[in-house]
């Protein structure tokens, strides 16, 4: 169960946050340095990579950032992973 919330959050990409009063607010999404510069996670991704040990956190984060689509954050993609149960 515990590796299945994780993977589920690490790789589901709304694009968006639960604001203060329980609305829907654009995800900023939080910086990674890659080889090709800086990209961009969801935060739901980089909350969930604590799961992961610190030696594969960051390669980890950075082959994330690289997949995740930037209009994601434009509110225009949403990427979802269904795992079977």
């Amino acid at each position: 169960m515990f590796v299945t919330q994780a993977l589920t959050q690490l790789f589901n990409w709304s694009g968006t946050l639960t604001g203060p009063e329980g609305e829907r607010v654009p995800d900023p999404g939080i910086g990674i340095d890659t080889p090709a510069g800086v990209k961009r996670i969801t935060t739901a991704s980089a909350t969930a990579s604590f799961a992961l040990s610190e030696e594969l956190r960051l390669p980890f984060l950075q082959k994330v950032a690289e997949l995740t689509p930037t209009s994601v954050f434009s509110g225009q993609t949403q990427v979802v992973l269904g795992l079977p149960k």
